[in-house]
């Protein structure tokens, strides 16, 4: 019943401004009738204006239909997170009349900024995409109406589409990775689960202040921090874990930068929500970080575990700080060793103070590229509740890719 309702809603034109104007006009009409004979032409007139609106909104809607009809499928072309790109749909001048302009929005997928740009090809359609992953159809919601807000028609269309959008390119701190690359494996196999404290070595952004070597750092006054003896072999197969969440783009912005600079190594293995198996190559990582666009989190948790317990040492964990604290730390419990973290999020805003009338007056609305909301205080928190399971964290601040240390998470959390 429903679906038919909306069905007649797509052929009936007027809307609740116009239907308004008609009833009012129809009882001044039966009050009044000729006793007013300039009401009584003008409300004819005002009725016959609607009706016209009407009539040249159908004729509109029915050009644009049989002109959507024809389009061919939009053009395979691969794109990035939050670059803005045509599409390739051009709006030529549509319809035989003036009086009635049409507008075209997506409802699917989601966008971060959506425009409609002159070109010598008429009105083209600039569009920046908010999410990784395939998309073999674009959803839109065409409007028709009127110059004069009387009479619409809507109706959502479906285009075929192959559009394929990569995680947004970024650059990162080399740092973290290329120390376990070169074996820096945090686990001695002959000491502790969590490795020795036996070397020291020069603090570096990311390290917990708990390592600190303070007395040392009274008599010479350099920051020092104590480091889990080296492995005895050279870690070259490193085991990495992307954790999905609707908030992950940062994160696949951060994996994808350090497989671009070669930082998983040669003989790397990458496990992924959503994907079945290991990815051991650039385009089998690209893969998985499309298929886990939409994937449940922890659903590759049980594939990590399958490995030998020697082989999930060292695991590094790319994941968004927005994740659950819950999901992360059950990773972290269910590995024979805690993993290196690599938590990425989106540059934390201070928020600006103002009056509630007058935040109300001067809001607007504004397109994130980034999804998911984070505190300084919730960022502090879950990176405390990492670093007392055990594990090493890293922040990474999107989309620059800047390491955050705990000297700056805490004055961020502090000043908000």
């Amino acid at each position: 019943m429903w679906r038919q309702l909306q069905a007649l809603r797509a052929l009936f034109p007027l809307n609740l401004v116009s239907l308004l104007t008609l009833s009012l006009s129809g009882w001044l009409l039966a009050s009044y009738g000729m006793d007013d004979h300039i009401l009584y032409v003008a409300l004819w007139l005002l009725n016959a204006v609607i009706g016209l609106m009407a009539l040249i909104v159908l004729i509109e809607a029915l050009y644009v239909r049989r002109w959507t009809r024809r389009l061919e499928p939009l053009s395979s072309q691969e794109l990035e997170v939050g670059q803005e790109s045509l599409t390739g749909l051009s709006l030529p001048a549509l319809g035989p009349s003036a009086l009635a302009h049409v507008k075209l929005s997506w409802s699917r997928p989601q966008l971060a900024s959506y425009e409609l740009i002159s070109t010598g090809k008429g009105l083209e359609e600039l569009v920046a995409m908010k999410r990784r992953g395939r998309l073999a159809e674009v959803e839109r919601v065409v409007t028709v109406e009127d110059l004069f807000g009387f009479c619409t028609l809507s109706w959502r269309w479906r285009q075929p589409a192959a559009i394929t959008t990569l995680p947004r390119s970024a650059s990162v701190s080399a740092t973290p990775l290329q120390q376990l690359q070169e074996g820096e494996d945090l686990y001695q196999p002959e000491g502790q689960p969590e490795g020795d404290l036996t070397e020291l070595r020069r603090y570096q952004e990311g390290d917990p202040l708990k390592l600190v070597a303070w007395s040392l750092y009274a008599r010479s006054g350099q920051l020092m921090v104590r480091a889990p003896e080296r492995a005895l072999s050279l870690k070259r197969d490193l085991v990495s874990y992307v954790l999905a969440d609707p908030s992950d783009e940062p994160s696949a912005s951060t994996v994808r930068a350090y497989l671009e600079r070669g930082l998983l190594g040669d003989n790397f293995e990458l496990y992924a929500d959503g994907c079945a198996g290991a990815a051991q190559s650039g385009p089998e990582v690209i893969e998985h970080l499309l298929g886990s666009a939409e994937a449940e989190p922890l659903e590759a948790l049980p594939q990590l575990l399958a490995l030998p317990p020697q082989r999930q040492r060292g695991c590094v964990v790319f994941a968004s700080a927005s994740s659950p604290i819950d999901a992360l730390l059950q990773v972290s419990r269910a590995l024979s060793a805690p993993p290196l973290f690599v938590l990425s999020f989106p540059e934390l805003a201070e928020p600006v103070q103002q009056r509630a009338l007058l935040s109300y007056l001067l809001k607007e609305e504004q397109s994130s590229l980034w999804e998911g909301a984070l505190s300084a205080q919730d960022l502090e928190r879950g990176y405390h509740a990492l670093i007392a399971e055990g594990a090493r964290v890293l922040l990474i601040s999107q989309p620059e890719g800047r390491l955050v240390s705990e000297f700056e998470l805490q004055r961020m959390a502090e000043g908000a």
